[in-house]
């Protein structure tokens, strides 16, 4: 087995830390109790309100992978684990206030500070540092510098006392004073960091060469700018895996861990003991990739990589589309893809849109004598909560076919909330046509909440091969859809209302992609609901 490293590496602020804290340790308790740093708040503990949001950066490319180019993002630091900081950059509020002061502002406020101070936006101030951490993060990563992209940074940060209109408005005004930063990342850290919006430490690791060096863990005044590596292959480790047909309330030995959005929530307090392997840091779980049409994306890969990535995007036009009713950006810079599918629930937004995709999963034995062994992700299924994931097993890689020319792709969820919740229903849809664009040729249709686990939907598929693409043809795919699950009841909804609510998306399906087809499936619902 590997040997334990004895401390993890990091930069926090502007100070190198090598601490031994038990690697699973949640880093919202390691810099208040630990470091007494209690600018960042603990509010829900479960990643949904903002308050005890940091910045991370870490080096990436372009596609996401650990490598070329320093990147910063927004996390809650209630899911994160210690042990994820390996080789990276912490900036919490306490870091951000020292990029004020050295830099001389007036009160020690960063421009983003000021904006909020200035219209208004903070009451109370628990939730405050979460909106300065999201809105910092917003300017870091070069999105669209527009009012409208500075509210979105903020979704999943929660006010309970000020309201959101001042927050707007400090949104707006931050808008306005960034609109000409440049687009090279390392540019716009330097000029963020000379306008005291960002301490001159994330200068410093942005433009740092990071040799792959051996580190042992015992020698504390090695840079922390140096990549840290204990020389052995990580994939090398003997371990049960976060299996969630094995969960149990004890933390499993040793601990799998991806983004930790789930078995956080679950487990909020963990007892320290258990060996962690962190899928986030090894690079060959973290990739994005294409050969010869087929794309592959790591285990690792975050729900923020996957939409953003530009070889997705090429792949299944249209697929950013979905990506921001898939929870927060918080979560989602978290949430891995092997995660979201793991911890098998029968409505995980992801799974359904990879089912659609007619992915392959690739399992692979973390011992080293088994290369891995590939299956349909909609066998990988068991039962409720139930996966083919046995003991010393990992999920390293699905794949996808690359749309071509003749298909679309479609995604569709019903939940009570539009953002920010988790469906009753969900839906996902990849269907060609032929040449004509008037018969469809093959279809893949999935549903989530329906059963007991995710389903792919092969008899309503079959129901569009070979038929006219019409109204005609929509209505029996739905009816179809409909006959061919197993819903139960739940506080989301009734057996009979997920029914229908797949039937309804189901045809939001084709009014989306075939807009020429909705009056007529308007109309069709119209006389269905006259003749009740």
């Amino acid at each position: 087995m590997k040997a334990a490293q004895s401390c993890t590496v990091f930069l926090l602020n502007g100070d190198s830390i090598c601490t031994t804290a038990w690697p699973g340790t949640p880093l919202i308790d390691f810099l208040r109790e630990e470091k007494g740093l209690t600018g960042t708040k603990e509010g829900c503990r479960e990643g949904d309100c903002g308050a005890c949001a940091v910045l991370v950066g870490e080096q990436v490319d372009i596609e996401g992978t650990l490598g070329s180019t320093a990147r910063y993002r927004a996390h809650p630091s209630c899911l994160m684990r210690i042990g994820e900081l390996e080789n990276q950059h912490l900036i919490t509020i306490e870091g951000l206030r020292q990029a004020a002061e050295s830099s001389g502002l007036e009160e020690g406020l960063t421009p983003v500070m000021r904006a909020l101070f200035d219209e208004n936006a903070s009451q109370c101030g628990f939730c405050s540092p979460g909106f300065v951490i999201s809105l910092s993060a917003w300017l870091l990563e070069g999105s669209p510098l527009t009012p409208e992209a500075a509210v979105r940074a903020v979704e999943g940060n929660l006010c309970r006392c000020t309201g959101y209109s001042a927050i707007r408005r400090a949104a707006a005004i931050l808008a306005r004073e960034f609109s000409d930063l440049p687009a090279d990342p390392v540019d716009r850290i330097r000029t963020l960091s000379a306008a005291g919006v960002i301490p001159i430490s994330a200068l410093r690791f942005a433009t740092a060469a990071l040799p792959r060096a051996p580190f042992t863990g015992t020698d504390t005044d090695k840079s922390v700018l140096q990549s840290i590596s204990t020389g052995t292959d990580t994939k090398k480790w003997t371990f049960q895996p976060l299996s969630t047909g094995t969960v149990t309330e004890k933390l499993l030995q040793p601990l799998v861990l991806g983004g930790g959005t789930d078995l956080s929530v679950r487990q909020p307090h963990p007892e320290p003991g258990p060996a962690v392997f962190f899928t986030r840091l090894d690079r060959g779980l973290a990739t994005i990739s294409e050969k010869d049409g087929s794309v592959s994306i790591g285990a690792a890969v975050t729900i923020r990589d996957f939409f953003g990535s530009p070889l997705v995007r090429r792949s299944v036009p249209g697929i950013e589309a979905f990506e921001e009713g898939f929870a927060s950006i918080l979560i989602r810079n978290r949430a891995t893809i092997a995660g979201n599918i793991v911890n098998a629930s029968p409505v995980a937004d992801m799974t359904s849109i990879l089912l659609a995709l007619d992915s392959t999963i690739l399992v692979a034995d973390a011992s080293g004598t088994d290369t891995g062994r590939s299956m349909p992700l909609s066998s990988f299924f068991r039962g409720y909560k139930s996966i083919a994931l046995e003991a010393g097993q990992i999920v390293t890689t699905l794949s996808f076919e690359a749309l071509g020319s003749h298909e679309r792709f479609h995604f569709a969820k019903l939940s009570k909330r539009e953002r920010l919740d988790i469906a009753a229903v969900n839906s996902g849809i990849r269907i060609a046509l032929e040449a004509g664009g008037r018969m469809v040729l093959s279809a893949s249709i999935s549903a989530g909440g329906v059963a007991a686990v995710p389903r792919l939907l092969p008899k309503a598929s079959a129901t569009l091969a070979g038929a006219p693409l019409s109204v005609e043809t929509a209505l029996a795919a739905a009816y179809a859809a409909s006959a061919e699950i197993e819903p139960i009841g739940d506080v989301r909804g009734s057996a009979g209302y997920r029914r229908l609510a797949l039937e309804r998306l189901i045809l939001s399906h084709f009014v989306s992609l075939f807009p020429e087809l909705g009056e007529g499936i308007g109309a069709a619902l119209e006389a269905q609901v006259g003749s009740r």
